[in-house]
């Protein structure tokens, strides 16, 4: 079900309203929270939507009877599955028809790759790829929907609780994974300067967010490529020099900033001088997302990760004696083709030995294009459900396991929401944490002793 948005009474002299989904990853909320940005600067009203049930309820039963209240939908798309392709025609569609008189706009990945398909989709009034979306404002004035200057926004991703906000700090990737069409989608690398980083994380602070996480297409590459904005990249086009363990440190010098997280990180790109960071400065949080996909080599060499199980299984050593403690979250695909049964009982070894806080598992889905669509062996979607499926099951054992193993000790959760007094956070170590509130407030740091563990998360009492 598509959530209910609200706006303005449509009335004469109300600003143009959009409202914005957005689907897939981390850099992708980071360029909707610009896109936003963008339109409010040029006076609109912006929103991402909530999702209340019954005002949903009531919305549907009013489309067509009376005049829109929101003029711009804005769907910020995924490419790296066809199901994610068709979750963007699905909301495009459904958006349109329950909002006949709004403009749909479907932008981002798949627009970018498959322009024709995107315009063509049911709903979608026009598109916008990854290197033209910045042009959003002048297009939809151009449909007539214009307005007023408006103040000056600041990026955050997270913004709606200002508590955590994404700060993109690289963009492209040139791995050319066998199954991956990002490289098309994205382009080549591109680093984002140390100093315009810098400035943007001590604006957010300014705001009030507590934690950002910096996030690329290709995070551990920052540094090489070329840049984007003004300024020199540090190292860019160097054999040695300043890399992502250099920025992180900045970043985590900005006076007032709580936490820095990062995103997905490739394992061959994981540097001793990172882990010896994180496992020595407090303000760096104690969380690695580092991507599997197979522990098959023979798969791992078909897909063109770059490394061997042994490889990847050495990383996790060398990063869990660094860092105590450490929440190691990865990616897991299955039924990649030619995935043979002996193949997929070497996934499960490796995520065994891993022993990972949580597993994102998802199906091997054909995308056009890449060198992987032609290959031999594509595998049938009931195997591909019945290993995803497994794979499932074993993460969520270890994600208890992880959670259990917390039991007793004193955690810092950054508080997200509290309801019912019941306050909801996240710890360092990427643990998602309950406890009773006790006058807690969103965006307040408050160490929990932890009493009880799920499969989900933790729950504890507010430590003394």
């Amino acid at each position: 079900m598509t959530p209910d948005v609200t706006a303005g009474d449509g009335g004469t002299g109300r600003r143009p309203r959009a409202v914005f989904y957005t689907l897939g990853c981390k850099a992708n909320l980071y360029d909707t929270a610009c896109m936003m940005n963008r339109l409010r600067d040029a006076g609109w009203e912006v929103a991402t939507p909530t999702h209340d049930r019954s005002g949903a309820a009531r919305a549907r039963g009013k489309a067509g009877t009376r005049k829109p209240s929101v003029d711009l939908f804005v769907i910020n798309s995924c490419a790296v599955t066809a199901r994610a392709e068709s979750k963007s025609r699905q909301l495009a569609r459904s958006l349109k028809r329950r909002h006949p008189g709004a403009l749909v706009a479907l932008v981002g990945c798949y627009s970018e790759i498959n322009r024709e398909q995107a315009a063509q989709a049911a709903g979608v009034d026009f598109v916008l790829g990854t290197a033209d979306r910045e042009a959003l404002p002048e297009l939809v004035a151009g449909r007539g929907l214009a307005a007023s200057p408006g103040e000056e926004r600041i990026p955050g991703a997270f913004a709606a609780e200002r508590t955590r906000a994404a700060v993109k700090v690289q963009d492209g990737c040139e791995q050319f994974c066998s199954y991956c069409v990002i490289p098309y989608a994205r382009g080549p690398c591109r680093s984002r300067p140390a100093e315009d980083v810098l400035d943007e994380v001590s604006r957010l602070v300014k705001e009030g967010f507590r934690e950002v996480v910096l996030t690329g297409i290709h995070l551990g590459r920052w540094g090489s490529g070329a840049s984007w904005g003004a300024g020199k990249v540090p190292g860019a086009g160097e054999t040695s020099g300043p890399r992502l363990a250099d920025l992180v440190r900045r970043v985590a010098a900005v006076p007032g900033l709580a936490r820095v997280r990062l995103s997905s990180i490739e394992p061959m790109e994981i540097t001793d001088e990172l882990l010896d960071l994180i496992g020595g400065d407090p303000r760096v949080c104690r969380h690695l997302h580092v991507p599997l996909q197979s522990g098959s080599d023979r798969v791992l060499e078909r897909m063109n990760r770059g490394y061997t199980a042994v490889e990847y299984l050495a990383v996790v050593d060398r990063a869990n004696r660094a860092i105590p403690g450490l929440g190691l979250t990865t990616d897991v695909m299955v039924g990649f083709p030619g995935e043979e049964e002996d193949d997929f009982e070497a996934t499960l070894d490796v995520v065994r030995r891993a022993r990972f806080s949580r597993l994102h598992v998802f199906r091997y889905s054909r995308r056009p294009n890449t060198a992987a669509a032609d290959m031999p062996g594509q595998v049938s979607a009931g195997t591909k459900k019945a290993r995803s499926e497994r794979v499932i099951a074993l993460g969520r054992e270890l994600a208890l396991r992880f959670h259990q193993g917390l039991i007793g000790r004193k955690l810092e959760v950054l508080v997200e929401k509290v309801s019912a007094g019941r306050a909801e956070g996240l710890t360092d170590n990427y643990a998602r944490a309950v406890f009773a509130a006790k006058g807690s407030c969103p965006n307040d740091i408050v160490p929990v002793r932890v009493v009880r563990a799920t499969a989900s998360g933790i729950s504890g009492e507010i430590a003394g």
